[in-house]
């Protein structure tokens, strides 16, 4: 269930609770300015005491179509070598998911890519992408469970440059920026990948 379809069950049937609806965008990652302006065009309406949820969700995809950009920014490989990409984030907000239509979208556009496994905490995580690896139709480097995160990212760089492969996708576990060792963690992968290609990930 996406947070829009979240949304409209917490609030079909009652009146907009302007707190309420505040504290849900906030938590659906939409970040306080962006909810501050959806709330601002909801109360600058004549009517806004008759606001329902569907004029909320309106509001919300018009927002977030007006932050996007137009004309999106082509990605382009990096310097003759592979473009690298680390998909990083908070548990449980798509990141596999997102890999692997960043995967297809490269692919599509005649780019080649390799993904790699960097959710070593996760068995799942790592079955999931292999998955998602064979439905679209590219290669994936994957290491043990519990394995060293930034080895295998080593690793796989190593294999997208001797493959000459275009694009390097690096799925990593979901952390929080309050978690310590994991943050220590993304900053180790950084350097590694920064020490065989100065300015990856890219």
């Amino acid at each position: 269930m996406n947070f829009l379809q979240s949304l409209a069950k917490q609030f079909t049937g009652k009146p907009i609770d302007w707190h309420e609806l505040e504290e849900a965008l906030i938590r659906a990652d939409l970040g306080v300015s962006m909810t501050m302006r959806i709330i601002r065009t909801l109360q600058e309406r004549e009517a806004w005491a008759l606001l329902r949820i569907g004029d909320v969700i309106k509001a919300v995809r018009a927002e977030i179509a007006r932050s996007l950009p137009s004309r999106p920014t082509p990605i382009h490989r990096a310097n003759g070598k592979p473009a690298v990409i680390l998909i990083v984030g908070v548990n449980g907000t798509g990141k596999t998911t997102s890999t692997a239509k960043l995967a297809h979208y490269l692919k599509r556009d005649r780019q080649s890519v390799l993904l790699a496994a960097a959710d070593t905490f996760r068995a799942a995580a790592i079955e999931q992408l292999d998955v998602w690896a064979k439905r679209v139709g590219v290669e994936m480097i994957r290491g043990q469970y519990g394995a060293d995160p930034a080895a295998l990212c080593y690793d796989a760089y190593q294999s997208a440059l001797k493959n000459k492969i275009e694009f390097l996708l690096c799925d990593t576990a979901g952390r929080q920026h309050t978690k310590t060792n994991l943050m220590a963690e993304l900053q180790k992968m950084k350097r590694t990948l920064d020490k065989l290609d100065p300015g990856a990930p890219h």
